[in-house]
């Protein structure tokens, strides 16, 4: 790792020392300002290259750019924006002098033009390739001020992408998906790629045990850095990537610099987070012995025993612990930064640094965040240009306990007592199994502070670093070469000092010390040639070669202790329960590709490709896993024919039409030793009790082994309208998965393990997707836009093939043929109030089955269909909408509305404290005037065990991001010397409307595993204010 990032800082310093050789004699240099058309506003970051060339640069925040090295003679300049249409004009450059070439834009509400990068390392518009690409550009509607982290950035802003932040913790795992789930077995994760550089974006990053909540490495990525995000949305899109692209691509480019004198940016924000959860309180029913006795009842009388004649009711109490004790306070997050970019003719940079602490609702919920990025663009020579990108994180992340874990703040208050229960209370509520609480203060245990001593921590420090070398040795062939590395060195670290409580168990007394370190790489390397020559005045041809090889290596080692000895924290002190353990696992992959595009005068393009990969995890009985990729993009609203049709022409309806069609295979490789037998080590003890080594099965392998492959198929269109202010986007797609790793079940008689993975499976996803970019109001001091996104999903388990159903969730949740993975199953029922009492009832209700007694009010589903399909845990529709007004050119607001729904959420939490027999604190069965559904989940469960009634539609609509910006005039920044300065005031997560009855319905206890949900004792997302300035100078 030393020698690796010593070895990348030597080639930076290398490139930024170098200067352009050659005969300059023979180039010029082409500046100007790109402004917008009507408003003569100048345009920031647009993309000003000359066809044909490796030549481009970005325009600054004045709109000016400058290109050095121009070859002299005659050229094409073209320029690109996103939200406007590119523009292609010629220029004469002349040797030695400098050509001005000024460009205004028209707003669009569709941009062909716009520049994706594709999987040669190269650059290309998307009016070229056939497939729907997703670009975000992150602060380019709503403030970046409101999206705190990458998964932020991402939530809402492209269909067919779904981020769920399942927990409120900062520094807490997300669950993202790109057109569904592919996978029962493996991750259905996409591939994350920086400036080129394949990076781990592990989910479920950390071994430390707050109860659920896992990190990520995903949210490493700062998001200040970002200059755009493409998201390649399936195997049409992908099939390049290979043997890791089947769930999608999402590539990061990150910022660069450009030519002229440095300019800096300065920011800093300072934000509020809150907890604006209604959480419930606990009841408790205090009464007397039988249906009219005066003795009192020993235990909670709640309404199931009061029907039943068991106990009289004498009052109902409720307390709120969180609430009382205001255990949760106002969190806040602190954010500052730097950028400085400029250079020269040879050379261009971009240096940033950026500091972030978080703070969350409670002491041990933190994250604090150091990152720095050094971006290089050197021209080595005329033919030949070299970007480096580096980028060193600091993370720490403290995770408090949560979720199941009663230590945990919502876990405690929520599971605790209707009382407050401190010495001197005389409350029935504080008596539990007949002995008085005095110290809980109506918390399950203790007040939640009790508890903070333990810490739980991760400790990040992560390199990621990338070269892009491009070679033009002749006019007609371009050489890319790609080298990167990604290096994790991460900690875990939990400690629990001893001796600092000592009255609730031995664990927490006696203290405990674990500490996993972890060494995660990433090493890539690419290559390609693409070969572009006309075969005929109108036709085109761009033929390209290539390889690749990847190497991913995942390592840790793990010692753990108990008893701590008083006043330390190192395993060196801990003097019981030690253990060591480790891990070492290497997958490399290699593949190599043919590509070749044929284009009709710009306007038709047709392409095909393929590539073959050879990995390390597949069965030694297969070799090459082939991945085809074929696309159609036409540009009809170019073609002549088209124009002439009433209607259609630069005055009509219609002023834009691309139609497009794609086909792609993409894979997923197996994971490590799956296609491997293999023996793990063990102890035992002899006769005389001496500890000996031994090895048993560790995994039974299959040689033939292969990777999951997805074959997708995508249909759709681009058109704008109106003079381009509406633009609309539509896309269909199917795709399906065969050979998915399923767990089959071997024979015990066989000696060997339990199960093994074979290619058996088979899964469905297909739906619809639609983006839709208006301008509603466009006058010279008001402009109001509106964008849509949109999608529709179904997804379907075809085959599991000959395997049973497969269970998990407590067998709520299952892989079944014929329904969506992960679907939800319990035995569903019926429920009436027949005596009118206001109270569901289970007196007459004498077995588990079909009732036919007339005086039992809930009736279960029979036996024959125990288990009923309920819904789908994977959103089947998702909706944004974000509209945008700026006033005056000085004044933004925009905002981002979000719709999900379709799926299911399981509240276990509603269930546990309803039916667990040691807390028995909801409202439901303690309360005569709760709702007759909630009644009737807890008995259906009490009668039958079902979780039907705690199974809830998930369907929300979110006000999710807010964001009021005021543009400061440059006339009062003269005095300060600025360039720019921007006041915004932004929000996140301001508002939820849904019917789901659990804490949020985003909520998930399990949001980094594959398809467990259930909303478990979990602290919701919180609610974000911030205060942001922004200075350019």
């Amino acid at each position: 790792m030393r020698y690796a990032s010593r070895g990348m800082l030597a080639g930076v310093l290398i490139a930024a020392s170098a200067v352009t050789l050659g005969a300059q004699q023979q180039t010029g240099i082409v500046a100007g300002r790109v402004t917008e058309r009507g408003s003569n506003a100048p345009l920031v970051a647009a993309q000003v290259m000359i066809v044909g060339t490796t030549r481009g640069t970005v325009t600054g925040e004045d709109g000016r750019y400058r290109l050095t090295g121009v070859p002299a003679g005659s050229a094409q300049l073209r320029v690109l924006r996103i939200g406007y249409r590119a523009v292609t004009q010629p220029i004469t450059v002349t040797a030695g002098q400098t050509t001005t070439a000024d460009v205004q834009l028209d707003a669009s509400a569709v941009s062909l033009d716009q520049m994706v990068v594709s999987a040669t390392g190269a650059t290309e518009r998307k009016r070229e390739n056939g497939n729907d690409v997703g670009v975000i550009k992150p602060g380019d509607k709503v403030s970046i001020a409101a999206t705190p982290t990458l998964s932020a950035v991402l939530t809402g802003k492209t269909a067919g992408l779904t981020v769920t932040q399942g927990a409120g913790s900062p520094g807490a795992s997300s669950r993202i998906r790109i057109r569904g789930s592919n996978s029962v077995s493996l991750s259905n994760e996409p591939l994350l790629i920086i400036d080129g550089v394949r990076v781990n974006n592990d989910v479920a990053a950390s071994s430390l045990g707050v109860g659920g909540q896992q990190t990520n490495r995903f949210d490493d990525i700062n998001p200040e850095d970002i200059e755009s995000i493409e998201v390649l949305k399936g195997p049409a899109a992908s099939a390049l990537y290979g043997t890791a692209a089947a769930n999608g691509v999402i590539q990061i480019v990150t910022r660069k610099g450009r030519t002229g004198k440095t300019q800096w940016r300065a920011y800093g924000q300072y934000g509020t987070l809150q907890d604006p959860t209604d959480y419930p309180s606990n009841y408790f029913t205090a009464g007397f012995n039988g249906a009219s006795g005066s003795t009192a009842f020993n235990g909670n009388c709640i309404l199931d025993l009061q029907t039943r004649g068991l106990c009289r009711a004498d009052q109902t109490m409720s307390f709120n612990p969180l609430t009382f004790y205001s255990v949760q306070g106002t969190g806040h997050a602190r954010d500052f930064g730097a950028s400085a970019s400029g250079g020269g003719d040879a050379a261009q940079y971009f240096v940033s640094y950026d500091g972030n602490f978080t703070q969350g609702t409670y002491a041990p919920s933190k994250v604090r965040m150091n990152s720095g990025r050094a971006n290089i663009n050197a021209r080595l020579r005329g033919n030949l240009t070299s970007q480096f990108t580096t980028n060193y994180v600091d993370r720490r992340i403290g995770l408090p306990y949560n979720d199941n874990n009663i230590y945990g703040v919502v876990p405690n208050g929520v599971l605790g007592k209707a009382g407050n229960c401190v010495a001197g209370n005389t409350s029935p509520a504080c008596v539990v199994s007949g002995v008085r609480d005095t110290l809980g203060s109506g918390f399950y245990s203790r007040l939640p502070s009790t508890f903070y001593f333990v810490s739980n921590e991760q400790a990040v420090r992560r390199f990621i670093a990338g070269n892009n070398t491009t070679w033009q040795p002749f006019s007609w062939l371009t050489g890319v070469a790609q080298l990167g590395i990604d290096a994790d060195n991460s900690a875990d670290l939990y400690l629990n000092p001893a001796n600092i409580v000592t009255d609730i168990n031995q664990g927490l007394a006696e203290g405990a010390r674990t500490r996993r370190a972890y060494g995660n790489y990433n090493y890539n390397a690419n290559g390609s040639f693409t070969a572009t020559r006309n075969l005929l005045t109108s036709l085109q041809s761009q033929t390209s070669a290539g390889g690749q090889f990847v190497d991913e290596r995942r390592n840790w080692t793990q010692g753990t202790g108990r008893q701590l000895v008083p006043g330390t924290g190192s395993l060196a002190t801990v003097g019981a329960g030690k253990d060591v353990n480790e891990l070492n696992q290497e997958i490399k992959t290699v593949g190599g590709y043919v590509r070749e595009q044929l284009a009709w005068r710009d306007r038709l393009f047709v392409t095909g490709a393929l590539r073959a990969d050879e990995n390390s995890a597949f069965g030694k009985d297969f070799k090459l896993a082939y991945y085809p990729a074929a696309s159609l993009s036409w540009v009809i609203s170019e073609e002549p024919f088209f124009q002439s049709i009433p209607g259609v022409g630069s005055s009509s309806v219609l002023d834009q039409l691309r139609l497009r069609t794609s086909y792609g295979r993409s894979g997923q490789r197996p994971g490590f030793r799956q296609a491997d037998t293999y023996l793990s080590a063990v102890s035992v003890a002899n006769v005389g009790g001496q500890e000996l080594t031994a090895v048993v099965i560790g995994g039974t392998g299959n040689a033939g082994l292969k990777p999951e492959i997805s074959d997708e198929q995508e249909i759709g269109f681009d058109a704008s309208f109106l003079k381009n202010r509406l633009g609309i986007t539509y896309t269909f797609f199917n795709k399906v998965t065969r050979d998915a790793l399923i767990a089959q079940t071997l024979a015990p008689s066989l000696g060997v393990s339990t199960s093994r993975f074979v290619n058996l499976g088979k899964v469905s996803n297909n739906g619809h997707e639609l983006q839709v970019n208006a301008t509603a109001v466009d006058l010279k001091n008001a402009k109001f836009t509106v964008d849509l996104t949109g999608s529709i999903l179904h997804n379907e388990l075809k085959q599991l093939g000959g395997v049973p159903p497969i269970f998990f969730n407590g067998s709520r949740q299952r892989h079944q043929e014929g329904y969506p993975l992960g679907a939800f199953f319990q035995r569903k029922y019926t429920f009436q109030d027949k005596n009118g009492d206001g109270i569901i009832s289970r007196v007459g209700c004498t077995t588990a089955v079909t009732q036919t007694d007339p005086s039992c009010e809930l009736v279960l589903a029979d036996t024959s269909t125990a288990a009923q399909f309920i819904g789908s845990v994977l959103p089947t529709r998702e909706f944004s909408v974000t509209p945008t007004l700026t006033l005056f050119q000085h004044l933004r607001v925009g905002a981002l509305i979000q719709h999900r729904g379709g799926n299911y959420a399981y509240n276990e939490t509603e269930e546990f404290r309803c039916t667990a027999s040691s807390i028995r604190n909801c409202r439901a069965i303690n309360d005569r005037t709760a709702p007759l559904e909630d009644q009737a989940a807890a008995i259906a469960y009490t009668l039958g065990g079902t979780s039907a009634g705690y199974i809830e539609k998930a369907d929300y609509t979110k006000f999710r991001e807010l964001s009021i910006g005021y543009i400061v005039p440059r006339s009062l920044l003269r005095f300060g010397g600025f360039d720019a300065a921007t006041v915004t005031v932004a929000g996140r997560n301001l508002a939820t409307w849904t019917k789901y009855k659990g804490f949020d319905p985003e909520v998930n206890a399990a949001a980094a595993t594959g398809f467990s949900q259930f909303d478990f004792l979990t602290q919701p997302q919180l609610r974000m204010w911030t205060l942001r300035v922004d200075l350019t100078f």
